[in-house]
């Protein structure tokens, strides 16, 4: 159980009032002079906020001191004798000697001003782990505390009542704030608005001045007190500072210095910020701090820096250092002696030496930028002048945009001279000579960087050569209207609307031409066209080369793909196309055109390609190969060239009109005479072939010639000398040659096979060496048999007329024999229609009606041997006379019938009718 202590408290000093309650010691009291209010400081050092707190602890069963040593106590503030709220507590470990002990209370957790405030306190001690002591003890008031009760407390008041309660005095009389007896505040009555002056004693109101206000500062020194010479003026510190023009009367309102040293704002509604030696003598002029700065026109307004003017109305420098504003609503935003003057607008954003003097210009920053013409503007860099209406540079060095519109991105040295003249940027190409800078001598020209490039032709008019744009690159001229260089080197467009798009050395000189890349290439003619290449030249109107080295297309509307010199130690083994309309695809020294002075002699020439190609006439066409020759209009060469290299003779011609070689080597198309009288010959291939007959063709193979109009030679050493001649040849090296006009002519010692079908089963056969057509008569290949009657056969053949004729198409002189196809077929009906009788068809008909006579030979044998054994003639049977038959008897009929029926038939029985002849005469 823990021992009950009693502390009995010897209050020596308690002296809450003089913590938290003004008192005489130290408090604020009334100054014998009036009107001035003092705070007495000198001698009364600063209230501490503790409380002096002494007691003495016993033991209760004893009532003697405890035994002196360390104990833990508990200080508590409470606003009720007890319970209530607690209001501030501390612990702190007390000594103890003969059971007394001494502590300054708020020396562990500091009292603050509001523990005490309102209704009265009760101190509660609590000694280690035993209960609170009772009953709690309350605060007294010192003596001195009474007078506090009337005063201002430092910490603010309560209950106040407007009007009634105050500080300060209820006469006209000015009243002044003392501190260590020198005067700090100074409130001037006045019945409009009163005056405050704050600060140095010398720090003054015009008299007269009213509102106006100096919020404190000024010093001993001439002229380093604080003045305000004009109503509603103030100047809220600093040393020397002035609000108002001190010129007598007090009409200059408004003005204000809010600190700094030796500044004025002289200007009705003026203002100076701060800094030193600033002034604002114009009205509503405004200088925000630096030093030495002056905004001496109206609403002018320097922001800061040192020795900045703002001199015209409405101008504005930001801030830096010797900047001016000189024109109305102009504007320096800092920098470095940088000038915005001129009819107004004017703008320098920065930088140094730099003037804007154009209405409305504008330099961004940079260094000895100059924008002097209306509505100018230099973004930056060093040494750029804008001096075209309009001109624009946005940065670079030592540019020049001297025409109206002009504008120049950046880039060195360059020079935009004509209205609405453009350059990107770039500059010299040779650092140390200022002429090799880019350049636009004529209207809207364009120039997108790069060095010593010029849009324009530079005679001095800025009108002969608008609109013309060099993209960039080095030494590039663009001096064609409207014409364009899009970069490369020492590339020259002359022609009105003519582009070089890169490469280096090349010149479009004809209006509209284009030369897209390459070197050394040049376009002459209207919209000519080089693609690219080396040493190209499109010199007719809308002729075109599309790359390749040394091509020439002279003529109008001239082509040449590519390719170039075929030697290149030879210019003149490149391509040429010297008519209109002519066009080389490729390879090297091919020419499509007569190479004459005139480009018309020869046009819609083309050569494909190859090499030492020749296509001289209109309309002559060579696909490729070599040393290839069209003389002839409309002439073609599809290829192929030299059957011996080297040897141009042994090369492919077209000598005629309308002619064509498809290829090979050798080959000819035309009799080589007059272009016009061997027209439309062709020879497909092959090679050492000729087709020198009007219309003749020679498909291909090897030295056939086919000489006759509309003659056809083919295969190995075949001659086609008449027209309309037909001779195919086997590979036999011997010639085979016509015989006579339209003649169809077939060497073919393997021998001869024609088939009907598809299948190859049915057709004739001419077997090598043979001279007679074999027929394909397999029973494999027929079908749907029927037996025949040979007697009734027999009977249709005998009632069909045979007669003697000639074929219409033949001289009537030459005579045949045999029946017509519409009576054969009208007995037979066999065969495909009506007009035709094949030769199976009537061998058919000729064996049947054979096999009939056989049977009725023999039936008459039959009867003759009967009559035989009876003793009885044949002819005497039969009652005739002998010598009518002329035979000697049946052997002599037999043999008249068969004469007759061999002659009736074709070739192709006779063998069988020979045949049963024999057999007939050994059975008899």
């Amino acid at each position: 159980m823990t021992t009950e202590r009693t502390i009995i408290a010897i209050l020596v000093a308690f002296i809450i009032g003089v913590m938290f309650t003004a008192t005489p010691v130290g408090g604020a009291v009334v100054d014998p002079v009036k009107g001035v209010l003092r705070i007495s400081s000198a001698g009364s050092p600063a209230p501490v906020e503790l409380v002096n707190f002494q007691g003495l602890i016993t033991d209760p069963g004893t009532g003697e001191p405890i035994a002196d040593n360390i104990y833990s106590v508990r200080f508590s503030v409470w606003d009720a004798a007890a319970a209530g709220t607690e209001k501030w507590n501390e612990t702190q470990n007390v000594t103890t000697s003969d059971g007394l002990f001494s502590v300054l209370l708020g020396s562990v957790t500091p009292i603050t001003a509001t523990v005490f405030e309102g209704s009265p306190r009760y101190l509660e001690v609590k000694v280690g782990a035993d209960p609170a002591m009772t009953p709690r003890q309350q605060f007294a008031t010192v003596a001195y505390a009474f007078h506090a009760v009337n005063a201002w407390s430092l910490g603010g008041n309560s209950g106040t009542t407007a009007g009634t309660d105050i500080v300060g005095t209820t006469d006209n009389q000015a009243l002044e704030l003392q501190v260590n007896s020198n005067r700090a505040l100074r409130l001037e009555p006045n019945a409009t608005s009163p005056n405050v002056l704050g600060g140095y004693s010398g720090n003054s109101v015009t008299s007269g001045a009213f509102g106006a206000a100096i919020g404190g500062g000024g010093s001993v020194g001439v002229g380093n007190a604080n003045s305000v010479t004009d109503d509603y003026s103030t100047v809220g510190g600093g040393v020397g500072n002035q609000a108002g023009d001190n010129a007598g009367i007090t009409e200059e309102l408004y003005a204000t210095v809010a600190g700094g040293n030796h500044n004025a704002a002289s200007g009705h509604s003026s203002s100076v910020g701060g800094g030193g030696i600033n002034i604002a003598s114009a009205s509503g002029s405004t200088v925000g701090g630096g030093n030495s700065n002056n905004a001496t026109a109206d609403r002018a307004t320097v922001g800061g820096g040192i020795s900045n003017t703002a001199s015209g109305a409405d101008s504005t420098v930001g801030g830096g250092d010797l900047n001016t504003a000189s024109a109305s609503w102009s504007t320096v935003g800092g920098g470095f002696e940088n000038t915005a003057s001129g009819l107004g607008v004017a703008t320098v954003g920065g930088g140094a030496e730099n003037t804007a003097s154009g209405l409305g210009a504008t330099i961004g920053g940079g260094r000895n930028n100059t924008a002097n013409k209306v509505d100018t503007t230099v973004g930056g860099g060093y040494g750029n002048t804008a001096s075209g209406i309009e001109a624009t540079v946005g940065g670079g060095d030592d540019n020049t945009a001297s025409g109206d519109l002009s504008a120049i991105g950046g880039g060195y040295s360059n020079a935009a001279s004509a209205t609405l003249a453009t350059i990107g940027g770039g500059g010299r190409s040779d650092p140390g000579n200022a002429a090799t800078a880019n350049t636009v001598t004529d209207d809207y020209g364009t120039v997108g960087g790069g060095g010593n490039n010029q849009a324009g032709d530079a005679t001095g008019a800025t009108t002969t050569a608008t609109y013309a744009t060099v993209g960039g690159g080095e030494a590039n001229r663009a001096s064609g209207s409207q014409s364009t260089v899009g970069g490369g080197l020492i590339n020259w467009a002359s022609g009105s609307q003519s582009t070089v798009g890169g490469g280096a050395n090349n010149t479009a000189d004809g209006n509209y031409s284009t030369i897209s890349g390459g070197e050394v290439n040049g376009t002459s003619g209207l919209y000519s066209f080089v693609g690219g290449g080396s040493a190209n030249d499109s010199i007719g109107d809308f002729s075109t080369v599309g790359g390749g080295y040394t091509n020439q297309a002279t003529g109008d509307y001239a082509t040449i793909a590519g390719g170039g010199r075929s030697d290149g130690g030879i210019p003149s083994s490149a391509n040429r196309v010297t008519d209109n309309y002519g066009t080389v695809g490729g390879g090297g020294d091919n020419q499509a055109g007569d190479g004459t002075a005139s480009t018309i002699n020869a046009p819609y020439a083309t050569v494909g390609g190859g090499r030492n190609n020749d296509a001289t006439l209109s309309y002559a066409t060579i696909g490729g190969g070599r040393s290839n020759d069209v003389d002839g209009e409309y002439g073609t060469i599809g290829g192929g060239g030299e059957s011996v290299p080297g040897s141009a003779a042994t090369a492919n011609r077209v000598t005629d009109n309308y002619g064509t070689v498809g290829g090979g080597g050798n080959n000819q198309a035309g009799d080589g005479g007059v272009a016009t009288d061997r027209r439309y010959a062709t020879v497909g291939g092959g090679q050492s072939n000729t087709a020198s007959g009007q219309q003749s063709t020679v498909p291909g193979g090897f030295d056939n010639t086919a000489s006759g109009a509309f003659s056809f030679a083919a295969g190995r050493s075949a001659s086609a000398t008449h027209a309309g001649s037909f001779v195919w040849a086997d590979d036999t090296a011997a010639t085979i040659a016509s015989t006579a006009v339209d003649q169809f002519t077939v060497r073919a010692s393997g021998g001869t096979r024609i088939f009907s079908n598809s299948t190859s089963t049915v057709g004739v056969n001419l077997p090598a060496g043979g001279n007679a057509w074999a027929v394909i008569s397999d029973r494999n290949v027929k079908a749907n048999f029927a037996e025949v009657d040979g007697r009734d056969v027999l009977d249709q053949l005998a009632s069909i007329p045979i007669d003697t004729w000639n074929l219409t198409s033949q001289d009537e002189s030459i005579r045949h024999i045999g029946p017509v196809a519409q009576d054969f077929y009208a007995a037979f009906e066999v065969g495909e229609d009506n007009t035709h009788i094949t030769t199976s068809d009537a061998d058919g008909v000729a064996l049947a009606s054979i096999q009939a006579l056989y049977d009725l030979v023999q039936e008459q044998e039959a009867q003759i041997a009967a009559l035989k054994g009876e003793g009885v003639a044949p002819a005497e049977a039969a009652g005739a006379d002998p010598a009518a038959t002329g035979s000697d008897g049946p052997d002599g009929l037999f043999y008249g019938l068969l004469l007759a029926l061999v002659l009736a038939l074709p070739a192709s029985a006779v063998a069988i009718v020979l045949g049963r002849k024999a057999l007939l005469q050994a059975r008899s």
